[in-house]
Parts: structure tokens; sequence; C-alpha cells
């Protein structure tokens, strides 16, 4: 059996114990550790009533919105006219019909905001013009957004705005000379 001690003292603005009667201060409070996980606690010799606290648990701003999706399909359940549901909820009627169909389909674990991680907006600069800017950002890391622009214009004959560069910076974290020095030597030296 293992014993921790643990004193229990009084924090005054004066550092004196507090004069109650029967003041706690510079007295033990022994904790015994039992088999497994369970432990009694102690103080003046007798056995203390402990008891496990469970803290409550936040929900999740993904579960609030699952919680949502299923509220607006009970009152359309409910209410037995989607129209007026989507009316009262503010979701429009092809949603609730999406959402729907994601339920019937996989359950509650479909109606997940579904991830896309590699997709690539139509606006975006072309891979390789981003390529051309990295690497030529990197051998002139010394050079500001409108400079990188102007010289790509000239020497390979790309046209990208000063802002286009500044966001392709962005995107790679190089958007300062510090961040841009740092990653030409973080980068492989050639043999």
């Amino acid at each position: 059996m293992t014993i921790l001690s643990v004193m229990a003292t009084s924090s005054t603005s004066s550092n004196r114990p507090l004069s109650i009667k029967h003041s706690i201060a510079h007295q033990k409070i022994e904790i015994r550790k039992g088999k497994g996980k369970s432990f009694d606690a102690y103080f003046a010799g007798r056995k203390l009533a402990v008891s496990e606290v469970i803290e409550p648990t936040k929900a999740s701003q993904e579960d609030l919105e699952i919680q949502k999706k299923l509220d607006v399909l009970a009152l359309a359940d409910k209410l037995g006219n989607v129209s007026e549901a989507s009316r009262l909820s503010g979701v429009s009627r092809d949603t609730i019909y999406r959402h729907r169909r994601l339920l019937k389909q996989g359950g509650v674990e479909a109606l997940r905001r579904q991830e896309t991680p590699d997709h690539r907006h139509k606006n975006r600069t072309d891979e390789a013009i981003e390529k051309l800017v990295i690497e030529y950002s990197l051998k002139n890391p010394h050079l500001g957004q409108a400079q990188v622009s102007r010289q790509l214009r000239v020497s390979y004959d790309v046209e990208i705005a000063a802002t286009g560069v500044r966001n392709i910076w962005l995107r790679e974290k190089m958007n300062t000379m510090a961040l841009r020095l740092a990653k030409v030597e973080l980068q492989p030296k050639p043999v």
C-alpha cells in the first residue's frame, strides 16, 4: 500500500494560520492507494468520503452542425411538408432532400462535412507557374513581390501579378525574406 501525504495550508495576506477553532492549517491529508485504481483519503485518522467528479464535455462545432441538420429533418418529418420546413428553418429544400438521402445511405456519420484537401480552385495560378515563382523566389530571396513579378515577365515571359506572387508565398509560408532564407537553408545542397 502506497501512502501519499499532502499538507493543507492556509493562504492569508499576513501569512499566518487561520484563527479558526478547528483549523485544518498544517494538518495532513493522507491518500492511500489501494488495489487497482481506487484510493482512500484520511484526515485526522478518519476516512473521508471520496466521490468521482465527471466534468461535462462540450459538444464540438461539427456535432452541433450535425444536430442542426437532424433537427431540420425532424421538423420536415413532423410537418410532413419539406417546403414549410425549409421556410421555417431557413434551409433550402434541395439541402433538406440531400441530407435526407445522406442519412438513409450512410446514417448520421454521412452528415459530417466532407473534406476535399486536394481540391484546386479553378482561378488558382497554374502549378507550373507556381513552381517557377517558388524556385525564382528561393534563388533571389531578397526580392519583393513586385520585383519577382517584373523579373519573371522579363526573363521567362510569364505574366503574374505581384499579388499572385504574394498569394503563392502565403500558401508556401515564405512571405517574408527571413522565411524564404530559412527555406533556402532547409533545401538540400547540390553536391
